[in-house]
């Protein structure tokens, strides 16, 4: 059944939409061949994300970068589940349990969606952050390794931060914790074993993002903080209208961490602890409250964290998902034999409304597949050589679009100001020049300009009017027109190449 339900979810991994945030996260792959990140082109994120979808382009070899990008969606999917039987089976000794904690996330209706199934950082995060929380309970219960252990989940932690930002959310309450846990152990010993390991371990997880700090650290914090504290803000506070996803006030991301958090497969998972918790409470075993709390209360610092961050997007409420997922394992350990008779219906029951909750969604994509329709990397390759039989031969200059996917896809230059789409251009009339110089980019203002000094090949059009507007403004009063050889579609609108008119 689980080889069945991960047949869907890679179908609906290479069938999904492109995605807006795509064109930030895919270029990096094609750009990193020669560039480097956040010197020669803007990047918002840590770069472990970057780093990782170069490599799977490299080492699978494919032509295209979507294939490759959404291969390696594929991929972080297969090895996260795997670590999820594993660490979900080591903790509990039940195949039953690791089977319900594998699917709590193979058909969770909520990471079936943009969050889970674009390549972006969103869902990498979760594999690093789930084997330092499950590291840790290892190590509490390990004697043996504990130091070993502990020593790892540091650096799966820092790994998990280097991916993205927020997994650092999981790091204060498990620092912490680390001076109580395992709470029978003498505090020198609980010093020795589990906080100077975790503390050694997450320095050499962060090896890599220290280098690119050491390297230029104004220019690192300036993408990475300083563009989500600033010119981000800004930006959404004047279009906060604009989508309804986007969160401002502390009621519009209550109402989001609950659309999240509360319904569908995340409500079951909910009810799968809670159940286990009073089975164990109850059970005549020795309770590991310790760890339990330790565990219990990072979660819960975690899921406060995910308020922070103003606006708030569906994906922000992603990390403490991790921590949820293995729980049930952890708690299962604690139920006697007596009540785990009674507890397996309820178990198979929740396991079973999960995949009738979430396999449609796969089955859709699996169904569509098999009947020879086209992956997402079929569509954006016959973009590409639309873009290719207008542009035929070298072309005299880069093509400016905010759309990079499609224009690197056929293998053509790019801008580097717009080499990962809009986001650094669309907040330059918000960003004071301070800020603005950390980026390789250019505004809406300053586009004729950039033209003027470096006229385009051609130009990309179609996606984002507003944003556009310059764009088309100076190819209109520069000679280009669009051409009707190319008029491939998204879900953000139709493409519109504009080239010179012959003189």
């Amino acid at each position: 059944m689980l080889v069945l339900l991960f047949a869907g979810l890679a179908a609906r991994v290479l069938s999904y939409e492109l995605r807006l945030d795509e064109q930030l996260y895919i270029p990096p792959a094609a750009l990193l061949a020669e560039q480097a990140l956040y010197a020669d082109f803007f990047y918002n994120h840590p770069p472990l994300s970057a780093i990782y979808f170069r490599l799977i382009h490299l080492l699978t070899g494919a032509e295209d970068l979507v294939r490759s990008a959404r291969f390696g969606v594929v991929l972080a999917w297969a090895a996260t589940l795997a670590l999820v039987w594993g660490a979900s089976f080591s903790l509990s000794r039940s195949r039953l349990v690791a089977l319900f904690c594998v699917l709590a996330l193979e058909v969770n209706v909520y990471l079936l969606t943009v969050v889970g199934m674009t390549a972006t950082n969103n869902f990498l995060q979760i594999g690093p952050i789930y084997a330092g929380l499950a590291l840790f309970a290892h190590g509490a219960m390990s004697p043996s390794r504990r130091a070993l252990w502990t020593f790892l989940s540091g650096v799966s932690l820092s790994l998990a931060i280097g991916v993205k930002l927020s997994a650092v959310y999981y790091v204060p309450p498990l620092a912490m914790a680390t001076l109580f846990v395992p709470w029978d152990l003498p505090f020198r010993q609980r010093l020795l074993s589990m906080t100077l390991p975790m503390a050694l371990g997450g320095l050499v997880g962060a090896v890599p993002l220290a280098a690119f700090l050491v390297a230029d650290p104004d220019r690192f914090l300036g993408h990475i903080v300083g563009y989500h504290l600033g010119p981000h803000v800004a930006y959404w506070d004047v279009t906060r209208h604009a989508q309804d996803v986007v969160a401002f006030g502390l009621g519009e991301k209550l109402r989001l961490a609950f659309d999240v958090w509360f319904q569908g497969t995340n409500l079951l998972i909910l009810a799968a602890v809670f159940a286990f918790l009073g089975l164990g409470m109850a059970a005549d075993r020795r309770v590991p409250w310790d760890l339990w709390s330790a565990l219990g209360l990072a979660i819960l610092f975690a899921a406060g964290l995910s308020f922070l961050p103003t606006p708030s997007f569906p994906q922000y409420f992603v990390p403490p998902l991790a921590g949820l997922v293995l729980m049930p394992a952890l708690l299962w350990r604690a139920v006697d034999d007596a009540r785990r008779v009674a507890a397996i219906p309820i178990l198979i029951a929740l396991a079973g409304l999960m995949v009738v909750v979430g396999s449609p969604r796969l089955l859709e994509s699996s169904a569509t597949l098999a009947l020879g329709g086209p992956t997402t990397a079929d569509r954006v390759e016959a973009a590409a050589d639309q873009l290719r039989a207008a542009l035929p031969g070298e072309p005299s200059g880069p093509v400016a679009t905010l759309a990079p996917v499609y224009v690197l896809e056929a293998e053509l230059p790019v801008y580097p100001e717009f080499a990962t789409g809009q986001f650094a251009y669309r907040v330059a009339p918000m960003a004071p020049p301070e800020t603005m110089s950390h980026y390789v980019t250019t505004g809406p203002g300053q586009v004729g300009q950039l033209f003027d000094a470096n006229p385009p090949a051609a130009l990309l059009t179609g996606f984002s009017d507003a944003l556009e507007a310059p764009m088309i403004a100076w190819a209109r009063a520069n000679g280009y027109a669009p051409v009707p050889a190319v008029s491939f579609q998204d879900r953000y609108g139709t493409a519109v190449l504009w080239l010179p008119e012959p003189q």
